[in-house]
């Protein structure tokens, strides 16, 4: 079988939406845990925590986005490089191993 995937859905609520499909094997437990909490939350609607941050500072387009102070600075644009075209051609003796749906409000 080959590599899995983590597929994480970025609604910018109502006006686009962007895909990242992040091969397993470049998430760490402690962003997994993460990923896990903030599945389902959207900035701007839910209480600002930890976890969105986390979520908006690693798929970060740019640096400039980055919050200075954030305790995940570190990560900064990590998962930008993931980001897919809204037309994903087939993946061959791969899996998707999560999907995490969030976003924001605009």
């Amino acid at each position: 079988m080959g590599e899995s995937y983590v597929l994480i859905i970025w609604q910018e609520i109502p006006e686009s939406l962007k895909l990242y499909l992040v091969p397993s094997s470049k998430i760490d437990e402690e962003q997994m845990a993460l990923l896990d909490k903030v599945n389902g939350k959207y900035v701007n609607s839910d209480d600002m925590c930890d976890e969105l941050e986390f979520i908006q500072t690693i798929l970060a387009e740019d640096h400039e986005y980055v919050y200075e102070k954030s305790p995940y600075k570190k990560w900064g644009c990590l998962w930008h490089e993931f980001k897919v075209e809204q037309q994903v051609g087939k993946m061959t003796d791969s899996f998707i191993k999560l999907v995490c749906s969030t976003g924001m409000y605009l």
